[in-house]
């Protein structure tokens, strides 16, 4: 009588499936490969985007840039170079043909603007009454009886000092003029609004935002 072959065993017979079974890319309906999920417990990288000052005008489109801030500086400190050709008014008038439409520039412009013409009406005003000072007394002088009576020096005096406290007045102004100036200087490029408390405003509004 043959043996009983014995059956052989399923374990041995049946391949590894772990062996055996190929891994294969997941795609997406459109064929693209996604990627695996994150096994349980993986810890999650959190990426923080830092934006630099420039990228401000992404957000906000009358934020300032380094133009902006440049042009700015230059309607002020501009003013010292533009004085040994011509006019010290002709560099803000410069920046806002040039960039007029950026608040920045324009603010600073218009601030450079009134504090020039102030001082250009400032000026006239005194070497208009300096002027009428002097010739008053001259005249007087002249029409004066020098035979019965000398010279009163009360009027001599008074042209005196009126022509002192002109001058004094003067260079008080201008020691204004150029601290403001290199202030303001400054400040615009900072990004800054900056305002000249003492100057006539001809042109621009009040910000709330200016320091001065």
């Amino acid at each position: 009588m043959a043996a009983a072959t014995p059956a052989p065993d399923s374990a041995s017979a049946a391949p590894d499936e772990r062996e055996t079974t190929a891994e294969f890319p997941v795609h997406s309906a459109a064929g693209l490969p996604v990627a695996p999920a994150a096994p349980v417990g993986a810890r999650k990288l959190s990426v923080e985007v830092v934006h630099s000052p420039a990228d401000s005008t992404l957000t906000d489109p009358d934020a300032p840039t380094r133009m902006d801030m440049n042009l700015a500086m230059a309607a002020h400190l501009g003013c010292f170079v533009a004085a040994w050709f011509a006019l010290g008014i002709i560099a803000p008038i410069i920046t806002l043909l040039l960039r007029g439409e950026r608040p920045l520039v324009r603010h600073h412009s218009q601030q450079s603007i009134n504090l020039n013409l102030t001082t250009y009406l400032l000026m006239a005003l005194a070497a208009i009454a300096a002027g009428v000072a002097v010739l008053g007394g001259v005249g007087a002088a002249a029409s004066w009886n020098w035979d019965n009576s000398l010279l009163p020096t009360g009027l001599t005096a008074g042209t005196v000092a009126l022509v002192l406290g002109l001058l004094a007045g003067a260079a008080l102004w201008m020691a204004y003029y150029f601290i403001a100036t290199i202030r303001a200087g400054f400040a615009a490029m900072e990004g800054e609004y900056y305002r000249f408390r003492l100057a006539l405003p001809f042109l621009g509004r009040h910000r709330a935002e200016a320091r001065d």
